[in-house]
């Protein structure tokens, strides 16, 4: 008869499933059977199997985070048995727990500073797991980059960048082009006039969202640029 372990696999953090090699029998060529899995460890919830015609054994109830170990013998139809394999072992996974389901871990929580028990720690209405795993967001200031829109208002409506406060890069902050002059914040440039926004309203005066803003037929960087 042979013998041995072929896989030990922790499948939750209360559970391992042992996988044995097919053993035989020497003399008639028959698979051996049964099997008896032995848990070696004196850790809490290990337990032994009885004698099972199965290559696989699941022991359950175990502790997380905790290593188990196992070896197992074979018997055959006439009831020789083998010696025990060589033991091999696994480790529960540790349980991870998000007590407000933000896909951030209470560890991670603790860490970062935010509410394990809130999913939104800034009140923002982007969850906290949002922020630091998909927009890089900082999820204890509702406006990560101080430009008076916040995270979610940049994320959800006007698909600006929450972490630049200017995201066309037009010297008008990303707040005061929609809560201000009513400007694209994604445009330097909203009535394509050949001047940028924060020129039209800081230098010229004049209209950024129209492009003749004396209505002259001349728009109004060819005005400044050319005339």
């Amino acid at each position: 008869m042979n013998n041995g372990i072929l896989s030990v696999t922790a499948i939750s953090s209360t559970e391992i499933q042992v996988i044995a090699n097919a053993g035989s029998d020497a003399n008639s060529g028959l698979n051996s059977s049964p099997y008896q899995f032995d848990e070696t460890t004196t850790n809490s919830g290990g337990t032994d199997s009885a004698w099972q015609s199965s290559t696989t054994y699941s022991d359950t109830g175990l502790s997380p985070n905790t290593q188990y170990c196992y070896r197992v013998k074979v018997r055959d139809f006439v009831l020789n048995e083998s010696t025990y394999s060589a033991q091999v072992c696994a480790t529960t996974p540790a349980v991870v727990t998000d007590s407000d389901g933000d896909g951030l871990t209470d560890a991670q929580e603790a860490t970062l500073g935010t509410n394990p028990n809130n999913a939104d720690s800034d009140g923002d209405g982007l969850n906290d797991g949002a922020e630091v795993n998909t927009h890089n967001t900082n999820p204890l200031a509702s406006d990560s980059d101080s430009d008076g829109l916040s995270d979610n208002a940049e994320v959800s409506t006007h698909l600006t960048n929450p972490n630049s406060s200017d995201s066309d890069s037009d010297g008008l902050s990303d707040g005061a082009e929609v809560n201000t002059h009513q400007t694209n914040p994604l445009a330097s440039d909203s009535d394509s006039d050949g001047l940028s926004d924060s020129v039209e309203i800081n230098t010229e005066n004049t209209d950024p969202l129209d492009s003749d803003s004396d209505n002259d037929g001349l728009n109004d960087g060819a005005e400044v640029n050319t005339y």
